[in-house]
């Protein structure tokens, strides 16, 4: 086999793989995203959503932005519970929320004016944190 011909198969397998190992990373994850407005609506800039894995403990938070937009994505399908913290304003828990793989779930929060006592939501299909 000669050289040149040596290269563009290594080179042709090259791509190959990285094409497989793309295509194999989305797969597997499920997707939590959505926004958190308080009692009249308005968009929560920088309130703090936590995701945690009933299974593993394991958590992850991410801040919504300016629009009050949040998105955790990349994370393993299972049982979540999220909690929403915000300064001024009373901890929203959620609880029982099932990810299937591939699901991109949406969940919206409220946020109430108060102290920061946890108030949970029993119903993880509720359309309120």
């Amino acid at each position: 086999m000669s050289a040149y011909r040596f290269l563009r198969v290594a080179a042709q397998l090259t791509a190959l793989s990285l094409i497989v190992s793309v295509a194999a990373w989305g797969q597997g994850t499920a997707e939590i995203t959505g926004t958190v407005a308080d009692s009249s609506g308005a968009a929560m800039s920088g309130a703090k959503v936590t995701v945690t894995n009933t299974a593993t403990s394991a958590k992850r938070s991410a801040t919504t932005n300016e629009s009050g937009i949040y998105d955790l994505p990349a994370l393993a399908p299972g049982n979540y519970d999220m909690t929403v913290e915000s300064a001024g304003f009373r901890s929203s828990e959620r609880k029982g929320m099932e990810l299937q793989v591939a699901q991109v779930a949406r969940l919206d929060g409220k946020a109430v004016p108060g102290h920061h006592a946890v108030s949970p939501v029993r119903d993880g299909r509720s359309d309120r944190v």
